[in-house]
């Protein structure tokens, strides 16, 4: 089991808060008044991973220097006053005192105090009287594909976002598990996730989860947007190991790095080459592949047909190049780079874009 720290908790509840604080100084700056006699009151429950808005205290006095006293209150008196003000989401916090014509972004003005009640997960729910936001995942995989991209690298950019993860459970497709969980949400492919409904809570995930995953009738959510090479099960073939071909013209000084094709990949569809290998056009391997697909402009990059299985790339490549029959893809659009030098093979003449810039 993997509990992220209450440290870590109210690190990033300093950033949310600095960022509110921001916008609060700029309303006090516009307004040239520095409002004092105001009371912090926290409604904290009894729920050590949830959001940490007590430091809005620090945040008052170091961004604002507004003098706060800060007012914590657990268990029932919280409770009565989470009532009183319409709160439905511990923790909360609430201005009272001299507030008046005071408008800060996530306070809501309730009766005579403004009200902070949209904490971010983990939080306590009042309504069903639980602890909404606690993710718990499994990382479903096949030990022995090597090659496999590292689903682990998912579950950390995940956490970056601030999500909290109460568990995470490493589950291989031998073992019984792995196989009843595979044929149970029909999945094909391997590394996945599957996490619990509760990330849903978290609205960084939630407003992007139906263009990367399904959401099952349990109410688990698979990863079905897979970053490739990946395991087919279906097939049993691991899929994505892309070959990069760069074929330039070691002649040509002047021509432009030939990669910069594998940077722009990386960024664009995180397509990271299994293997890369630099052929001269004077060799007698890039003579052929110059006559075997009518290639014009160099350098420039010919892919495997692997390079398919990234979803964005079919899309993309209809842009820059071409599908030979063969299923290779190559690069044409050697000129829309930008002001770069390259090779006209048919002239025989170097191309330089740069002076038209």
């Amino acid at each position: 089991m993997r509990k992220k720290s209450k440290k870590k908790f109210k690190y990033k509840s300093l950033i949310i808060l600095g960022l509110i604080a921001v916008a609060i100084a700029a309303v006090l700056f516009f307004v040239n008044k520095t409002p004092q006699g105001i009371e912090l009151t926290v409604l904290k429950p009894a729920c050590d991973e949830c959001f940490d808005i007590s430091v809005l205290q620090g945040a008052l006095e170091k961004q604002f220097n507004v003098s706060a006293t800060l007012n914590v209150l657990t268990g029932d008196q919280a409770m009565r006053l989470a009532e009183k003000y319409h709160i439905q989401k511990l923790p909360a916090a609430f201005l009272s005192g001299n507030i008046e014509g005071l408008k800060l972004p996530k306070f809501v003005k309730v009766d005579d105090v403004l009200v902070f009640s949209e904490p971010l997960p983990p939080y306590y729910d009042l309504v069903s009287k639980t602890v909404k936001g606690r993710v718990k995942a499994v990382q479903l995989q096949d030990k022995t594909c090597t090659d496999c991209f590292d689903i682990s690298m998912i579950v950390d950019q995940v956490k970056s976002v601030g999500v909290y993860f109460e568990d995470v459970k490493v589950v291989d497709i031998s073992s019984d598990e792995g196989k009843e969980l595979a044929s149970k949400y029909n999945i094909t492919k391997l590394p996945t996730l599957i996490f619990n409904k509760e990330i849903l809570e978290y609205p960084i995930v939630s407003s992007v989860w139906k263009n990367v995953g399904t959401v099952e009738k349990d109410g688990a959510l698979v990863l079905r947007f897979l970053n490739p090479p990946y395991l087919n099960l279906e097939t049993g073939e691991v899929e994505g190991k892309v070959e990069m071909t760069y074929l330039v013209d070691s002649s040509c000084k002047d021509c432009y790095n030939y990669s910069l094709h594998k940077i722009i990949l990386q960024r664009a569809i995180g397509l990271d080459p299994y293997s890369e290998k630099v052929v001269d056009i004077s060799s007698e391997e890039g003579k052929k592949l110059v006559k075997k697909y009518n290639i014009e402009l160099v350098p420039t990059i010919l892919l495997s047909k692997e390079a398919k299985v990234y979803p964005e790339f079919t899309a993309m490549w209809k842009k820059v190049g071409s599908e030979e029959p063969d299923g290779v893809f190559v690069f044409r659009k050697v000129d829309k780079i930008g002001p770069i030098v390259f090779m006209n093979l048919t002239s025989g003449k170097e191309v330089d874009l740069r002076a038209n810039k």
